[in-house]
């Protein structure tokens, strides 16, 4: 959804829609997810959210699910204002024994605090992540950067950036041959690119 829903557009989709990160999707339209995967990871991703969960978000009382799926996003969340379940999709890509715990932490932070800020208008304009966002993510995750590092230092081929809809796509044709490649270390990234990016935010 492009642009700023009207009044009536809004109060519609809070009643009968889903809502993708910070915005509404019309149930009748939305992609269907395609079946999770089992886990790869040498940890359990129940516990990584248990204790994100605990750490910064003890007031969400709803249900949160997270899973593996080969999506055209690195990331997104899926849930309804009605309440009910919230559920968490990483791409494939991060389903992979080398993924560092630290990365996934930040990944779910960023996905669930959408369900605390959620987007709104702006000068007309509808913002998945206004800038109180931002300024949450920043306290909660401070060591962001090098997530953000690792990230494009392993994917940076295969990811999309799409601002205007504050986006991070990933590319399908360049993700495949990525899949069973091995990943790099975090504390090699690090040596190599220190925490870059610096310059912005950058959307999941």
């Amino acid at each position: 959804m492009r642009g700023a829903p009207s009044r009536t557009r809004l109060d519609a989709a809070k009643d009968c829609c889903l809502w993708r990160d910070g915005r509404p999707v019309r149930t009748r339209s939305r992609r269907k997810v395609r079946h999770p995967e089992l886990s790869l990871l040498p940890y359990s991703l129940d516990d990584l959210l248990h204790k994100v969960r605990n750490r910064h978000f003890r007031d969400l009382d709803r249900p949160i699910h997270c899973w593996f799926s080969f999506e055209e996003s690195l990331a997104f969340i899926q849930h309804s204002l009605a309440g009910g379940p919230a559920h968490i999709h990483f791409h494939s890509l991060l389903n992979h024994p080398g993924t560092p715990s630290e990365v996934l932490e930040f990944i779910l932070t960023h996905e669930m605090l959408h369900l605390q800020i959620p987007g709104r208008e702006i000068d007309g304009r509808w913002v998945d992540h206004p800038p109180e966002f931002w300024t949450r993510e920043s306290e909660l995750v401070p060591r962001k950067r090098s997530s953000w590092a690792w990230i494009y230092a392993n994917f940076g081929e295969c990811l999309k950036r799409e601002p205007k809809l504050e986006r991070l796509l990933v590319i399908r044709s360049r993700a495949l041959p990525v899949l069973a490649r091995p990943r790099i270390p975090l504390d090699d990234v690090l040596k190599v690119f220190g925490m870059r990016p610096e310059a912005e935010e950058f959307f999941l």
